[in-house]
């Protein structure tokens, strides 16, 4: 139930993250038309689309490391015993979580700094910082979350395995799904 909650949640970041990417794309090239329409582009396309990279990156990366997509090497984890594999697969990623929470607390620290100071940007158009500010907290703290999860699933995985290699567990467990 919880898992369903926290994968929703990655999911709907990961929809906003693609709303961003909408508006990057479309707000872009209308003020790219409009400049060389008319020699001015649109105020603050430039400002909000810095806003929308950010809140586009890490709203999306929880939901990327849920589907698994993060770029992976299995070239040496593939022939080792399945238990070792699973073992550094979950020490490796307590590491990154364990790297990741300090630098959730500072980007929540300057959310807060940001929304509580009214912090801007000024350029053609006053844009305020704080929710870019805030997705990147939110989005990593996603990320953490989805790790952990990721780790309890290969826990599972280990007590399941037994005398095979990664490679050979992984297709014991499609033919058990299929």
């Amino acid at each position: 139930m919880v898992r369903r909650i926290i994968d929703g949640v990655s999911e709907l970041s990961s929809f906003i993250a693609g709303m961003c990417l909408l508006f990057l794309v479309f707000g872009t090239t209308y003020d790219v038309v409009q400049r060389r329409i008319t020699g001015r582009g649109v105020p603050g396309v430039i400002e909000y689309a810095e806003i929308f990279l950010i809140a586009l990156v890490y709203l999306s990366i929880a939901n990327t490391q849920r589907v698994g997509g993060h770029v992976a090497s299995t070239i040496l984890s593939d022939r080792l015993p399945a238990r070792i594999s699973l073992a550094l697969e979950m020490i490796g990623l307590l590491v990154v979580a364990a790297m990741i929470v300090p630098i959730i607390q500072r980007a929540y620290a300057i959310a807060m700094i940001s929304f509580v100071e009214k912090e801007f940007r000024l350029g053609s158009a006053a844009v305020t910082l704080w929710p870019s500010r805030a997705a990147m907290a939110l989005g990593l703290l996603l990320l953490v979350i989805q790790i952990l999860l990721r780790i309890a699933r290969l826990a599972q995985q280990f007590r399941d395995a037994a005398g095979t290699t990664r490679l050979e567990s992984e297709q014991l467990r499609l033919e058990t799904l299929i």
